[in-house]
């Protein structure tokens, strides 16, 4: 299926992204036999502690597919406010459990990825949203 979409022709003239994969040394073995090697890697570095603070206050509404978070991203304040966050809903695997097998699988696997891609580059992804774009854009437009 990767190797399908990356042979697309948007994805030949505008290049892709791969958010979270791989994320198993089997997984980049399995993308070299298919000649697939990203130009560049970014791997963001976040304490676990954060990242199951925004896993657990994640909201998703189902009507529009939005994703909120109760702290860092509410619903904003408007006349449909009420409504939306009437019908918001936690996602199956927002759960401290699940997170907990994820993140130790990410350990798991972080410094046979880190092997496999050299030139990554490991960015703090502890730090405001736009300053983290800022970094990144700067990283890919190098």
């Amino acid at each position: 299926l990767l190797k399908q979409e990356l042979e697309k022709p948007e994805a030949k003239e505008n290049g892709w992204l791969l958010d979270g994969f791989p994320r198993t040394g089997g997984q980049v073995k399995a993308m070299e036999r298919m000649f697939i090697v990203p130009n560049k890697v970014i791997m963001l570095q976040v304490p676990d502690d954060v990242l199951l603070k925004r896993v657990l206050g994640r909201r998703m509404d189902p009507e529009t597919g939005k994703i909120y978070h109760i702290e860092m991203n509410p619903v904003p304040d408007d006349d449909d406010k009420a409504a939306i966050e009437a019908r918001l809903i936690t996602r199956e695997d927002d759960t401290e459990e699940k997170f907990s097998k994820r993140i130790a699988a990410f350990h798991e696997n972080e410094a046979v990825i880190l092997a496999a891609y050299p030139g990554a580059r490991v960015l703090d992804g502890n730090r405001a949203p736009d300053d983290v774009s800022v970094d990144i854009t700067a990283y890919l437009n190098a």
